[in-house]
């Protein structure tokens, strides 16, 4: 009994070692044009929902971390990470407006 238990937790450990890490994001190029005519509240709010979805795409990813390393578990990891290179390319250019803008 003792010994299945050893055998149990090893194989776990191993398991979890084996399991890959998260691609790294990059910003993807996102114009700043569309976001020009926005006020700087506008800016704000927008800028605010695009981060709680990429924290919300981020969690999701960080729950399902051990299906990258199983992709047959399901999850589709390349959409995810594309949606948050987006996010992250459109949070640039509205800093890009603000600054341009002044906006505090």
């Amino acid at each position: 009994m003792r010994t299945r238990c050893i055998l149990t937790l090893a194989g776990g450990i191993l398991l979890a070692q084996c399991a890959s890490r998260a691609p790294e994001t990059k910003p993807a190029y996102s114009s700043p044009v569309p976001y020009q005519s926005y006020t700087c509240a506008q800016l704000g709010q927008e800028a605010a929902a695009l981060t709680e979805k990429s924290a919300e795409l981020s969690a999701g990813r960080q729950q399902n971390r051990i299906k990258w390393s199983m992709p047959f578990l399901g999850g589709d990891v390349q959409a995810t990470n594309t949606r948050l290179d987006q996010i992250e390319g459109q949070l640039g250019a509205i800093e890009q407006v603000r600054k341009q803008k002044a906006c505090r």
